[in-house]
């Protein structure tokens, strides 16, 4: 009895073991490969950030990348936050629901521990907190440029915006603004020095490191390298750099430009007070001076010059070699955009797919990159329907694109390109990981007047792989193929072994053939066959056939024959009984 009643409890113990490790070792819901987990608040080490910043503990994701300023995060788990904070607050809280998301956070876009700008990918319903200047304020959200439903949403007394939004499922940009925000938007700030001037203010961020009160500063567009806005002087005033406020200038383009090659700043500013005899205007670039920038750290370098009031403006201390008692420079997030060069495309196999071309490129980006190709019906990508087609390729290391089809690729949105001889333009864009994107490059294409043929053939009318060829039988090998332009010729490459009984392997396409005894162990052969249109288009197929053994010979015996050979058979047996007696 006791020993039964030891027996049971084992076995429900073990039972019991063995339910609960199925919930907690194979259960796929609890477990995931290639995981990152913080445990504890952990330093981000993140370029460009200007104050210390942590993942926070219990940030779940699958995976993460940090490249210079940017870092990309992969897989944020369901229902899971993952953030982002400073000592103080929060920067930025994503958390999925019923799914995952990806989000690229770049220190270009933070200032302060406040993040204005960052991209995610979900299309699940996912929660924001965003840490905000300014308690209890307004503050507008955006993605892609269009302001979310609910928005405005006020910060409350913890200083946090909080709101909830079902992704599309591709990237989308997300900012935010609203107060103390506006002076951080800028991508220029900090302070230039002028012997007779004093200082000179690049962005109200200066004043006021939460950016409040009136809102002024520099930027440089994205694309262009060109400056805009106005910089401030206790002295003078207000100084533009807004090219339709610069008209008139004394020599070369009425603007001020960074050259994105060498970071060279050129150009003109003007002091709008100008008067009594001095023109305001302020050069950037002379034989023997010119400002410039450092992409690496974002610093200006060098002097500007101003007749008169202002004289030589410094944009840097280390040109005076002051900056141990006087730490000033004007400073930039802006990062050029990576290039496009030798963008081309090439049909490289059109028997398998001659709808669209494969394009490819080299690009300066740092790998990996984002990049969007489009396919269009002009070459500004302005006509009803454009873009015909457009792709995404985010965090990729690839610099060649084709579409996801095969042979007549008559699938959406790929047959939106004819055939027909018509002429059709592929662009390309490309940007580092959280950066500005590139403008825009692009190659013409003409499409083929039609899909080039399907090459396929029979034997005896069945598949030539699945069907039995035996030696020395006639067999029928036949055309099936596609064509859509007419078919003109057929080619065949018979194996040694193939005697032609009718037709001829270099033009018909159907001949009686048939094969002698391959030798050993050679039974598989191959069959190479070529059909051409009348645009001259051709394709190619090959098939493996097994030449199987001769069937046996079978040799009918009459039956009279078998019958008396059967009776002398039995007459002999009797004959051998009786002699034994």
């Amino acid at each position: 009895m006791a020993k039964n009643h030891f027996k049971n409890n084992f076995i429900f113990v073990f039972c019991l073991i063995s339910l609960i490790a199925g919930f907690y070792v194979f259960n796929p819901g609890q477990v995931k490969a290639n995981t990152v987990e913080f445990t504890e608040d952990t330093v981000l080490e993140l370029e460009g950030l200007d104050i210390t910043t942590y993942f926070a503990a219990g940030s779940k994701a699958d995976s993460l990348t940090i490249s210079g300023k940017n870092l990309s995060v992969y897989g944020v788990w369901n229902s899971i936050p993952f953030l982002l904070k400073t000592a103080a607050h929060k920067v930025l809280q994503i958390t999925p629901s019923g799914g995952t998301a990806d989000f690229t956070f770049s220190s270009d876009y933070v200032s302060l521990g406040r993040v204005r700008r960052w991209t995610a990918t979900s299309s699940v319903s996912t929660n924001f907190i965003i840490g905000t200047p300014v308690a209890n304020a307004d503050y507008i959200v955006k993605v892609n440029g269009i302001e979310i439903t609910g928005s405005p949403f006020n910060s409350g007394s913890g200083a946090e915006v909080n709101f909830s939004r079902t992704g599309s499922g591709v990237s989308e940009v997300y900012t935010i603004s609203g107060p103390g925000f506006a002076c951080m938007d800028h991508n220029v700030w900090g302070w230039a020095w002028s012997e007779n001037s004093g200082w000179m203010s690049f962005s109200c961020r200066n004043e006021s490191l939460e950016g409040e009160g009136l809102d002024y500063g520099i930027d440089i567009a994205e694309v262009t390298g060109d400056f805009s806005g106005y910089a401030w002087s206790e002295t003078v005033g207000w100084i533009s750099f807004n090219e339709d406020e610069l008209s008139g200038c004394p020599s070369g383009a009425c603007k001020t430009s960074v050259d994105i090659e060498n970071g060279n700043v050129s150009g003109w500013a003007r002091v709008l007070a100008h008067g009594e005899g001095w023109d305001g205007w302020l050069k950037m670039r002379g034989l023997s001076y010119g400002v410039a920038i450092d992409f690496d750290n974002g610093e200006f370098s060098d002097y500007a010059w101003s007749d008169a009031v202002i004289g030589w403006l410094s944009f840097n201390c280390s040109n005076e070699g002051v900056c141990a008692t006087s730490d000033y420079k004007v400073l930039t997030s802006f990062s050029p955009a990576p290039s496009i060069t030798n963008f081309s495309n090439t049909f490289p196999a059109p028997c398998s797919q001659s709808r669209i071309p494969t394009f490819s490129w080299e690009t300066d980006a740092e790998l990996p990159y984002d990049y969007e190709i489009r396919l269009c019906s002009n070459s500004d990508c302005t006509g009803p329907s454009d873009p015909l087609v457009s792709e995404l390729m985010e965090n990729t290391i690839f610099t060649s694109w084709g579409p996801s089809c095969a042979y007549l690729c008559n699938v959406s949105p790929y047959n939106n390109i004819n055939f027909g001889g018509g002429t059709y333009y592929g662009q390309i864009r490309a940007r580092d990981l959280g950066g500005p994107w590139s403008g825009w490059t692009t190659s013409s294409f003409a499409t083929y007047n039609h899909a080039y043929p399907f090459p396929d053939f029979l034997c005896d009318g069945l598949n030539c792989e699945e069907m039995q060829i035996y030696e020395d039988v006639v067999v029928t090998l036949s055309s099936n193929s596609t064509t859509y332009d007419g078919l003109v010729s057929c080619s065949w490459t018979l194996p040694a072994i193939a005697e032609v009984v009718e037709g001829n392997p270099a033009s018909d396409c159907e001949l009686q053939v048939k094969f002698s005894p391959p030798p050993p162990g050679q039974r598989e052969q191959e069959i190479d066959f070529t059909v051409t249109d009348s645009s001259s288009y051709s394709c190619s197929a090959t098939k493996t056939v097994e030449i199987r053994f001769p069937l046996p010979e079978y040799k009918e015996t009459p039956p009279t024959v078998w019958l008396k050979n059967l009776f002398v058979d039995f007459l002999a047996r009797v004959a051998n009984v009786f002699a034994g007696f």
